[in-house]
């Protein structure tokens, strides 16, 4: 998020609302204020591993809320280590000293909890 410089403030005791809630049928929007308009970021504690979240920012001051409807963005909770490794991992062909032809089962894809960056082999 960028801050508002503070020419724009248009009023004083210039803040932000973040609006959040998680982006599944049925759920209800919360909010907090973030009263230093120099600070960015809303960590907001509990949340489940890695699910997607509508939110929107609105800049308030004492005349009240922006006229200016909010933009909605998608956003995700926190990532974490994945819940399973590939399993039936096994060279398939030996091509030069260098490289060898691999492969393995994936994992379910509700194990990953982050963006899948792909795997790493590691020799043990």
């Amino acid at each position: 998020m960028q801050v508002m410089p503070e020419i724009e403030h248009n009023a004083p005791r210039f803040m932000y609302r973040v609006y959040w809630k998680r982006d599944i049928p049925g759920e209800q929007w919360q909010s907090n204020d973030i009263m230093d308009w120099k600070q960015n970021k809303l960590v907001i504690p509990n949340q489940p591993t890695f699910q997607q979240y509508r939110i929107k920012v609105v800049a308030i001051n004492e005349k009240g809320e922006a006229n200016v409807s909010p933009k909605e963005e998608i956003g995700y909770s926190g990532e974490d280590v994945p819940t399973q490794a590939p399993q039936d991992f096994r060279v398939e062909q030996v091509t030069n000293s260098n490289s060898a032809l691999l492969s393995w089962s994936p994992v379910p894809e509700d194990s990953i909890r982050g963006h899948f960056m792909g795997y790493k082999v590691r020799d043990t």
